[in-house]
């Protein structure tokens, strides 16, 4: 009877198919010195389109499986070239919209906590008396250095502070 292939042998053999259909096959030779286990460890799984955090569950409906920094570094020593495709959604991609959901969230809890206070006291000023879009005047900058003291002036060439007109 013949021996089935394991998970991590179809894994890597879904990999290795991947590439041939990007155009980029790894040579056999070169696939029979690597093991299915350092394969399956040059992709890592992104969830997407729901992220994690956003409640996105950890079914592969719910994700992806893109090329990491060691699959890109492994197959350059094999002459392949990938793009590092996780660390480029990371940045180009998920950064800037958990940015944009966290300060969406802080909006939302700002306006809820100022209505929840506004219903126990009506007449409370809570904020938000200015016009929507109008940005309160900014104060004057300290100069980050001290004034000289009343009745001193600087003298240059001593580099001292002393008593002026006595």
């Amino acid at each position: 009877m013949r021996r089935l292939f394991n998970t991590t042998e179809m894994l890597a053999l879904a990999i290795y198919r991947i590439l041939e259909m990007r155009g980029t096959p790894v040579p056999h030779e070169a696939q029979k010195k690597i093991s299915a286990h350092n394969v399956i460890k040059w992709m890592t799984g992104d969830h997407y389109p729901i992220r994690y955090e956003m409640g996105g569950s950890t079914h592969p409906s719910n994700g992806q499986a893109l090329f990491n920094a060691r699959g890109v570094r492994e197959l350059a020593k094999l002459g392949i070239t990938v793009e590092n495709e996780h660390a480029t959604k990371t940045y180009r991609k998920d950064i800037p919209e958990i940015a944009r959901s966290k300060r969406l969230v802080a909006t939302r809890e700002i306006e809820e906590n100022r209505k929840r206070l506004l219903a126990k006291n009506p007449e409370a000023d809570y904020g938000h008396t200015e016009e929507p879009g109008k940005k309160p005047k900014r104060r004057m900058q300290s100069r980050g250095f001290q004034k000289a003291p009343d009745g001193t002036k600087f003298n240059w060439r001593t580099k001292r502070y002393e008593r002026s007109g006595e």
